[in-house]
């Protein structure tokens, strides 16, 4: 008995010591996603680490890989609230939700959260992508005889439970909101939601259709809602105001975003020490000279947060 209470503490020892060996080594070694576009917004492959450059509070940081990588986790956030029950609203939202789906890869986990002014269901990664499909389609009809109640929207709040259904970050980890970006009756504050997306390093994308060209008392922010939150996390959006779109642009637009969902590089950076200060980030694309390219953008992760490699 006593040799078997020793060779549990002795384990319960080890595995601490891994998980403090995994901490500093995230610490001193992050992974952050970048994704390079041309000047017509599509990915940009078959870069090696030389044509990267990144800088940590200005100062020049070691890059010690680069990888190209396509995302294996999704949680699609739907807005299925009253403002989104118009026809075209409504099947503008389920094609965009639908084409990340049939675009997914076979090894590509999907989660779903479906709110309105209270969450109506939420699908986490055991669930199949035809599950998915079934679970939106179901809400064809539902929008016009369960979603008739007060106007109610806390996207924030959609976003903050998808990520929660992320657990142990993965590279490349991605919540992409279909939504009107339409926010007045959430609990999560903006700099909450931005602080946990870079935690979870969770990158943040949408595609917007906003009934609410204008900011209102009732409806405040509209894209700042959800496009304020894409950039810092390297995201992105698209979408349109007021409905006001053309079939072809806006297919573009949405093709333009689920490639750079899918594609991306992972560029690991190797630190001297941990910091307990944010630092911020910065990656550009450079020629064989070192010079920032002109014809390549860059989205990234905007800060690197506080970590101890104690």
């Amino acid at each position: 008995m006593f040799n078997l209470l020793r060779g549990l503490a002795v384990t319960t020892l080890l595995f601490s010591l891994l998980l403090q060996a995994r901490a500093a080594d995230d610490c001193l070694h992050p992974t952050v996603t970048v994704n390079v576009v041309d000047n017509q917004g599509q990915s940009v492959a078959g870069l090696d680490a030389r044509a990267f450059h990144a800088t940590l509070n200005g100062q020049s940081a070691v890059i010690s890989a680069v990888r190209s990588e396509t995302v294996s986790r999704i949680v699609i956030v739907l807005d299925v609230t009253r403002s989104v029950t118009g026809e075209r609203s409504w099947n503008l939202a389920r094609q965009a939700s639908e084409d990340i789906i049939s675009s997914s890869q076979i090894t590509t986990e999907l989660g779903l959260v479906l709110y309105a002014p209270d969450f109506l269901k939420t699908l986490d990664f055991t669930h199949s992508p035809l599950e998915i499909l079934e679970s939106i389609k179901q809400m064809v009809d539902r929008p016009k005889r369960a979603l008739m109640g007060k106007a109610q929207t806390a996207l924030r709040d959609a976003i903050q439970q998808a990520v929660e259904l992320f657990g142990t970050p993965k590279v490349g980890d991605t919540v992409y909101v279909v939504s009107d970006a339409g926010e007045n009756a959430g609990q999560t504050g903006s700099a909450a939601l931005e602080h946990l997306l870079l935690e979870r390093r969770v990158r943040l994308f949408a595609f917007i259709f906003s009934m609410y060209a204008f900011p209102t008392s009732k409806m405040p922010g509209g894209f700042e809602n959800v496009a304020g939150l894409t950039d810092p996390t390297g995201g992105d959006f698209a979408g349109s105001e007021g409905g006001m779109v053309a079939t072809k642009p806006l297919q573009a637009e949405v093709s333009r975003l689920h490639d750079q969902i899918f594609h991306f590089y992972s560029v690991e950076l190797s630190l001297p020490t941990a910091s307990d200060k944010e630092r911020k980030l910065n990656v550009e694309i450079v020629d064989d000279h070192g010079k920032k390219r002109k014809d390549l953008q860059t989205k990234y992760p905007k800060k690197i947060l506080t970590c101890s490699a104690k």
